[in-house]
């Protein structure tokens, strides 16, 4: 999701979140929301939660500008939404993810025309026609429907970077301090593959569960 006046997450609710993770010592927290101010109680909680060995991966935001927050924050991985050409019918809704401009293709990959960019970004991931579950018509009753958005793109990457550190035993072993959260960052940083695109488009790569 992403914040605007209709939300009901403010950035104190976000911020209260976060501490309430990392004091449960989560290790990975994916921040699939975003908004375009700055926020002190928020990055405040960033760092803290930084310090206490978390990495933060949050999505770059949809609106085909500047980078949203949080993941504009230092120390936050940006991820940005990748598309397959072919994947999706023509006439679909995901059609408008497809950029007009050549260089955001490589083969039938592209990074979607929605996306926020810029020298902050990580990284990229699964972002167009992604199935995911949705509220159905029953309370507590989900359905499935396919969803566009670095929202998507956002756990996508943080799941690739989690199968990975699950099976790191000396990750495991680490204590929860900022070496901890810059040991998650290198396990991602090493997984990534380069698709050939701009590194404001892709960051350092598409992510994988594959580490090299």
């Amino acid at each position: 999701m992403y914040r605007d006046e209709k939300a009901t997450a403010s950035n104190g609710d976000i911020a209260t979140a976060i501490d309430a993770l990392s004091d449960a010592n989560c290790h990975l927290i994916n921040l699939s929301l975003g908004g375009s101010e700055r926020s002190e109680i928020e990055q405040d909680a960033i760092t803290a939660a930084i310090e206490a060995g978390v990495l933060l991966i949050a999505a770059s935001g949809n609106a085909g500008g500047a980078i949203d927050y949080p993941a504009a924050y230092p120390g936050v991985v940006a991820v940005t939404a990748l598309g397959l050409s072919g994947a999706f019918p023509s006439n679909s809704i995901e059609a408008l993810a497809v950029p007009s401009s050549a260089d955001r293709f490589v083969g039938s990959l592209f990074e979607a025309a929605f996306n926020n960019n810029g020298a902050h970004i990580a990284c990229t991931g699964p972002g167009v026609g992604i199935i995911s579950t949705v509220p159905g018509a029953a309370q507590g009753d989900p359905t499935y429907a396919a969803m566009s958005g670095t929202s998507m793109a956002c756990p996508a990457v943080c799941a690739a970077l989690a199968t990975l550190l699950s099976a790191d035993a000396a990750y495991l072993k680490m204590p929860g301090d900022t070496t901890r959260a810059q040991y998650a960052w290198n396990v991602l940083l090493r997984s990534l593959r380069r698709l050939g695109l701009s590194n404001t488009y892709e960051g350092y790569g598409l992510a994988t569960a594959s580490a090299t």
